[in-house]
Protein backbone atom coordinates (compact mmCIF):
# COMPACT_ATOMS: atom_id res chain seq x y z
CA UNK A 1 0.00 0.00 0.00
CA UNK A 2 1.45 3.21 -0.84
CA UNK A 3 1.12 6.40 1.34
CA UNK A 4 0.96 9.59 -0.23
CA UNK A 5 3.07 12.34 1.52
CA UNK A 6 1.14 14.84 3.95
CA UNK A 7 1.35 18.23 2.89
CA UNK A 8 -0.11 21.21 4.52
CA UNK A 9 -3.27 22.75 2.99
CA UNK A 10 -2.77 26.53 1.29
CA UNK A 11 -5.62 28.41 3.55
CA UNK A 12 -4.33 27.33 6.64
CA UNK A 13 -0.82 29.37 6.34
CA UNK A 14 -3.43 31.80 5.19
CA UNK A 15 -4.99 31.70 8.53
CA UNK A 16 -2.10 31.91 10.65
CA UNK A 17 -1.61 35.07 8.56
CA UNK A 18 -5.16 36.75 8.70
CA UNK A 19 -4.72 36.09 12.81
CA UNK A 20 -1.61 37.62 13.42
CA UNK A 21 -2.71 41.30 11.04
CA UNK A 22 -5.91 40.81 13.61
CA UNK A 23 -4.03 40.83 16.57
CA UNK A 24 -1.13 43.21 15.14
CA UNK A 25 -4.01 46.44 14.12
CA UNK A 26 -6.00 45.39 17.91
CA UNK A 27 -2.39 46.32 19.38
CA UNK A 28 -2.35 49.23 17.46
CA UNK A 29 -5.58 50.42 17.18
CA UNK A 30 -5.69 50.34 21.19
CA UNK A 31 -1.76 52.14 21.27
CA UNK A 32 -3.57 55.26 19.25
CA UNK A 33 -6.74 55.21 21.38
CA UNK A 34 -4.20 55.30 24.60
CA UNK A 35 -1.57 57.82 22.68
CA UNK A 36 -4.99 60.15 22.03
CA UNK A 37 -5.41 60.86 26.57
CA UNK A 38 -3.97 63.84 27.44
CA UNK A 39 -3.52 65.66 31.18
CA UNK A 40 -5.38 68.97 30.39
CA UNK A 41 -4.68 71.74 33.01
CA UNK A 42 -6.28 74.63 33.78
CA UNK A 43 -6.92 77.38 36.47
CA UNK A 44 -10.98 78.62 37.80
CA UNK A 45 -11.31 82.27 38.29
CA UNK A 46 -13.81 84.27 40.26
CA UNK A 47 -15.17 86.37 37.06
CA UNK A 48 -15.34 89.93 38.98
CA UNK A 49 -12.66 89.25 41.41
CA UNK A 50 -10.25 87.50 39.37
CA UNK A 51 -9.15 85.48 42.62
CA UNK A 52 -8.57 81.47 42.78
CA UNK A 53 -11.40 79.27 43.08
CA UNK A 54 -10.60 76.83 45.69
CA UNK A 55 -11.92 73.30 45.94
CA UNK A 56 -14.23 73.55 42.85
CA UNK A 57 -14.86 70.68 40.58
CA UNK A 58 -14.04 69.89 37.26
CA UNK A 59 -16.02 66.26 35.70
CA UNK A 60 -14.97 64.72 32.84
CA UNK A 61 -18.53 63.64 31.75
CA UNK A 62 -17.92 61.13 29.82
CA UNK A 63 -15.32 59.09 31.83
CA UNK A 64 -17.13 60.35 34.91
CA UNK A 65 -13.96 61.30 36.29
CA UNK A 66 -14.01 64.40 38.67
CA UNK A 67 -10.58 66.35 40.14
CA UNK A 68 -10.95 69.43 42.38
CA UNK A 69 -8.92 72.97 42.04
CA UNK A 70 -5.72 73.57 44.77
CA UNK A 71 -5.17 77.00 46.49
CA UNK A 72 -4.37 78.58 43.49
CA UNK A 73 -7.51 77.31 41.39
CA UNK A 74 -5.23 75.13 39.22
CA UNK A 75 -6.08 71.45 38.36
CA UNK A 76 -5.51 68.83 35.95
CA UNK A 77 -7.88 66.06 34.14
CA UNK A 78 -7.10 63.17 31.84
CA UNK A 79 -9.01 63.99 28.51
CA UNK A 80 -9.82 62.40 25.18
CA UNK A 81 -10.65 64.03 22.27
CA UNK A 82 -14.34 65.22 22.36
CA UNK A 83 -14.40 64.72 25.93
CA UNK A 84 -16.89 67.55 27.79
CA UNK A 85 -15.23 69.12 31.02
CA UNK A 86 -17.76 70.31 33.40
CA UNK A 87 -16.65 73.46 36.06
CA UNK A 88 -18.75 74.28 39.02
CA UNK A 89 -18.32 75.50 42.83
CA UNK A 90 -20.54 76.26 45.30
CA UNK A 91 -21.64 79.91 45.11
CA UNK A 92 -21.01 80.09 41.80
CA UNK A 93 -22.87 79.65 38.07
CA UNK A 94 -21.34 76.43 35.71
CA UNK A 95 -19.52 76.58 32.70
CA UNK A 96 -18.58 73.51 30.26
CA UNK A 97 -16.05 73.28 27.51
CA UNK A 98 -15.30 70.13 25.31
CA UNK A 99 -11.59 69.43 24.44
CA UNK A 100 -9.95 69.27 21.22
CA UNK A 101 -6.49 68.80 20.37
CA UNK A 102 -6.23 72.37 18.42
CA UNK A 103 -6.76 74.14 22.11
CA UNK A 104 -4.37 75.65 24.18
CA UNK A 105 -1.86 73.34 26.69
CA UNK A 106 -3.82 75.36 29.74
CA UNK A 107 -6.93 76.59 29.75
CA UNK A 108 -8.54 79.75 32.42
CA UNK A 109 -12.10 79.29 33.38
CA UNK A 110 -13.67 82.37 34.95
CA UNK A 111 -17.23 81.52 36.96
CA UNK A 112 -19.67 84.26 37.74
CA UNK A 113 -20.93 84.50 41.22
CA UNK A 114 -24.26 84.20 42.57
CA UNK A 115 -26.83 86.64 44.18
CA UNK A 116 -26.82 85.49 47.63
CA UNK A 117 -28.27 86.71 50.72
CA UNK A 118 -25.32 88.64 51.90
CA UNK A 119 -25.21 90.61 48.96
CA UNK A 120 -28.93 91.97 49.49
CA UNK A 121 -27.57 92.28 52.94
CA UNK A 122 -25.09 94.10 52.16
CA UNK A 123 -26.92 96.31 49.62
CA UNK A 124 -29.83 96.84 51.21
CA UNK A 125 -30.79 95.92 55.07
CA UNK A 126 -27.16 96.62 56.56
CA UNK A 127 -26.99 99.94 54.98
CA UNK A 128 -30.29 100.94 57.16
CA UNK A 129 -29.59 99.68 59.93
CA UNK A 130 -25.86 101.68 59.68
CA UNK A 131 -27.99 104.78 58.97
CA UNK A 132 -30.20 103.94 61.55
CA UNK A 133 -27.37 103.38 64.11
CA UNK A 134 -25.54 106.79 62.95
CA UNK A 135 -28.57 108.25 63.74
CA UNK A 136 -28.85 106.92 66.82
CA UNK A 137 -25.48 107.87 68.07
CA UNK A 138 -25.89 111.25 66.93
CA UNK A 139 -29.11 111.97 68.89
CA UNK A 140 -27.50 111.03 71.65
CA UNK A 141 -24.67 112.64 71.29
CA UNK A 142 -25.97 116.30 70.88
CA UNK A 143 -28.01 115.11 74.11
CA UNK A 144 -25.02 115.04 76.04
CA UNK A 145 -22.97 117.85 74.27
CA UNK A 146 -25.15 120.37 73.39
CA UNK A 147 -25.61 122.86 70.02
CA UNK A 148 -22.28 123.90 68.94
CA UNK A 149 -23.21 128.18 69.20
CA UNK A 150 -21.32 130.51 67.70
CA UNK A 151 -20.37 133.59 69.93
CA UNK A 152 -21.55 137.26 69.39
CA UNK A 153 -19.01 139.67 69.68
CA UNK A 154 -19.12 143.89 69.26
CA UNK A 155 -17.31 143.73 65.60
CA UNK A 156 -14.20 146.06 65.80
CA UNK A 157 -15.05 148.16 63.49
CA UNK A 158 -17.77 149.77 65.73
CA UNK A 159 -20.83 149.05 63.19
CA UNK A 160 -22.37 147.03 65.63
CA UNK A 161 -22.30 143.01 65.87
CA UNK A 162 -21.16 140.49 63.93
CA UNK A 163 -20.43 136.70 64.05
CA UNK A 164 -16.41 136.53 65.04
CA UNK A 165 -16.21 132.84 65.64
CA UNK A 166 -13.92 133.59 68.71
CA UNK A 167 -14.36 130.59 70.89
CA UNK A 168 -13.80 130.98 74.64
CA UNK A 169 -12.15 127.91 76.24
CA UNK A 170 -15.54 126.22 77.05
CA UNK A 171 -15.60 126.78 73.26
CA UNK A 172 -12.52 125.15 72.13
CA UNK A 173 -13.41 122.23 74.33
CA UNK A 174 -16.68 121.67 72.44
CA UNK A 175 -15.14 121.90 69.62
CA UNK A 176 -13.29 119.49 70.03
CA UNK A 177 -15.87 117.01 71.46
CA UNK A 178 -17.84 117.46 67.86
CA UNK A 179 -14.35 116.77 65.75
CA UNK A 180 -13.85 113.67 67.65
CA UNK A 181 -17.51 112.39 67.25
CA UNK A 182 -17.13 113.36 63.58
CA UNK A 183 -13.71 110.90 63.83
CA UNK A 184 -15.45 108.30 65.17
CA UNK A 185 -18.61 108.81 62.66
CA UNK A 186 -16.34 107.95 59.87
CA UNK A 187 -14.62 105.32 61.18
CA UNK A 188 -17.85 104.14 61.70
CA UNK A 189 -18.42 103.94 58.35
CA UNK A 190 -15.21 102.31 57.40
CA UNK A 191 -16.32 99.51 59.51
CA UNK A 192 -19.44 99.38 58.14
CA UNK A 193 -18.34 98.91 54.27
CA UNK A 194 -15.05 97.20 55.15
CA UNK A 195 -15.95 94.48 57.54
CA UNK A 196 -14.79 91.23 58.16
CA UNK A 197 -18.24 89.89 56.55
CA UNK A 198 -18.24 91.12 53.63
CA UNK A 199 -14.09 91.39 52.75
CA UNK A 200 -14.35 87.78 53.90
CA UNK A 201 -16.99 87.11 51.29
CA UNK A 202 -15.46 88.45 47.89
CA UNK A 203 -11.46 87.41 49.11
CA UNK A 204 -11.98 84.15 50.73
CA UNK A 205 -9.41 85.22 53.14
CA UNK A 206 -9.76 83.68 56.58
CA UNK A 207 -8.51 83.89 60.18
CA UNK A 208 -5.51 85.64 60.22
CA UNK A 209 -4.92 86.17 56.60
CA UNK A 210 -8.16 87.70 57.03
CA UNK A 211 -7.10 89.98 59.34
CA UNK A 212 -3.44 90.62 58.30
CA UNK A 213 -5.50 91.56 54.83
CA UNK A 214 -7.81 94.30 56.51
CA UNK A 215 -5.26 95.72 58.45
CA UNK A 216 -2.99 96.33 56.02
CA UNK A 217 -5.25 97.49 53.09
CA UNK A 218 -8.03 99.69 55.46
CA UNK A 219 -9.33 102.16 52.87
CA UNK A 220 -10.07 106.08 54.31
CA UNK A 221 -13.14 107.37 54.46
CA UNK A 222 -12.66 109.97 51.68
CA UNK A 223 -12.38 106.75 49.03
CA UNK A 224 -14.86 105.25 49.97
CA UNK A 225 -17.67 108.30 50.11
CA UNK A 226 -16.29 108.82 46.75
CA UNK A 227 -16.95 105.04 45.84
CA UNK A 228 -20.22 103.87 46.92
CA UNK A 229 -20.86 101.11 45.50
CA UNK A 230 -20.22 97.02 45.42
CA UNK A 231 -18.60 97.11 42.96
CA UNK A 232 -16.78 99.56 43.68
CA UNK A 233 -15.06 97.70 46.54
CA UNK A 234 -14.86 94.83 44.87
CA UNK A 235 -12.18 96.28 42.16
CA UNK A 236 -10.43 97.79 45.43
CA UNK A 237 -10.19 94.59 47.01
CA UNK A 238 -8.93 92.75 43.57
CA UNK A 239 -6.33 95.22 43.13
CA UNK A 240 -5.18 94.99 47.07
CA UNK A 241 -5.21 91.33 46.78
CA UNK A 242 -2.09 91.24 44.07
CA UNK A 243 -0.61 93.49 46.26
CA UNK A 244 -0.97 91.01 49.21
CA UNK A 245 -0.34 87.43 47.46
CA UNK A 246 2.96 88.93 46.14
CA UNK A 247 3.86 90.22 49.57
CA UNK A 248 3.23 86.77 50.81
CA UNK A 249 4.73 84.37 48.24
CA UNK A 250 8.36 86.02 48.89
CA UNK A 251 10.41 84.40 50.62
Amino acid sequence: MNLLPVTKRPHTHLHYISLTVITLFAFCAGTMAQTTQKIYYGYLRDSAMGSAIVNATVTNQQTKQIVETDKLGFFAIPVNKGDLLLFSAIGYGQDSLRFFPYLPDTTHIELPRLATKLDVTVKSTSYSKYQQDSADRRERFLADAGPRDKTFTKASSGAGLGINLKWNKKDRLRKQTYDHFEEQEQQHYIDYRFNPETVGYYTRLKGDSLNLFMGRFRPDYEFLRKNTTIQDLIYYLNEKLKIFFNREEQP
